[in-house]
């Protein structure tokens, strides 16, 4: 029991790294876009955070560290560069991996899983700030809707419970990732 529960989560773990590099080649070729088309250094700090990356830098022209989706990177003065840097450390962390699609790549990891193991794929992804799980309020007087959301890798779904959810989202980005493949 224990070595079926210690290669669950490796398992679970190795797959959630799969997605992350995925996630972070998309990123990536946005910012070398970027870069190429010559934006300004704020632009793709911008960028890089508003993705949910981070920049540790005391002050203007200092050493700077940026990380993202576990993959960090440093330049000695300027934070765009350090950006850039682990830009080029993504796409090459993901071409070794041969990742290109993280949606088609998500859907096919997951095709066949049990939904309550798709639902806590899904939170996991989302807990590390891949997407978000929104769950709703308790009690008689609240706001909002009365739906368990999910919006993973550019799929939104809805369901009266997490599980339900998560069988709708399944459904949504089958068709989304067949139809990326159909383009």
């Amino acid at each position: 029991m224990i070595g079926t529960i210690t290669h669950t989560i490796a398992d679970h773990e190795a797959k959630g790294q799969i997605i992350r590099a995925a996630l972070s080649r998309a990123l990536a070729g946005e910012i070398i876009l970027s870069a190429m088309e010559h934006a300004p250094p704020q632009m793709i700090e911008d960028l890089f955070t508003t993705a949910g990356g981070s920049i540790l830098q005391d002050a203007p022209g200092a050493p700077a560290s940026v990380f993202h989706l576990g993959i960090e990177e440093y330049h000695t003065s300027q934070a765009h560069l350090a950006i850039y840097l682990w830009a080029e450390r993504a796409i090459e962390i993901s071409e070794y991996m041969e990742i290109a699609d993280p949606l088609t790549l998500f859907v096919g990891m997951w095709m066949d899983a049990p939904l309550d193991k798709l639902s806590e794929a899904i939170r996991a992804c989302c807990d590390e700030g891949m997407g978000n799980v929104n769950t709703p309020p308790a009690g008689q007087n609240r706001t909002g809707t009365h739906l368990f959301e999910i919006d993973f890798l550019g799929v939104n779904a809805t369901g009266f419970t997490e599980i339900e959810a998560a069988k709708n989202w399944r459904t949504a980005a089958i068709s989304v990732a067949s139809a990326k493949e159909a383009a």
